[in-house]
């Protein structure tokens, strides 16, 4: 996000995107402002698909909508807010159980921890997480 225009992020979601994402079928399930950690502060939005498929359609229709370039050009006031969009395309680990309520609202503090797993190194990584790591979480009342 560019200098000094987090709040007009915040705005645009708040106030503009849900009547568009609803229209296209968007499916927002949170968004953040990071706080601390690399290039923070930083705007986070997750966004459920059930497949690639869906995505692309999705985001297709979305960027014909004239209204979305409309909306994106008032927002941005003659200056980009959004200077870069890092993409990560997420399926769920082995390791982990699903939510026990998947409609639960998302509030409160996230941390979202990305860890680089060598080549061929998948199945201990998961066997590190589902015996040692998420146990660990859960105990001290952490909710994976």
């Amino acid at each position: 996000v560019a200098p000094g225009r987090m709040d007009d992020v915040h705005e645009r979601f708040a106030r503009h995107l849900p009547v568009l994402f609803e229209r296209h079928g968007v499916r927002l399930v949170g968004r953040w402002h990071a706080l601390a950690g690399p290039d923070a502060p930083r705007f986070v939005y997750l966004i459920a698909y059930r497949d690639y498929a869906e995505r692309e359609a999705v985001w297709s229709a979305f960027y014909q909508d004239a209204d979305w370039w409309r909306i994106r050009a008032e927002t941005n006031a003659g200056h980009e807010m959004v200077e870069r969009h890092d993409l990560f395309f997420l399926k769920p680990n082995a390791a982990w159980s699903p939510a026990a309520d998947p409609q639960a609202p998302v509030g409160g503090l996230h941390e979202l921890v990305q860890q680089q797993i060598a080549p061929g190194q998948n199945a201990r990584a998961n066997a590190f997480l589902k015996d040692f790591q998420l146990p660990l979480l859960r105990e001290a009342g952490a909710q994976v």
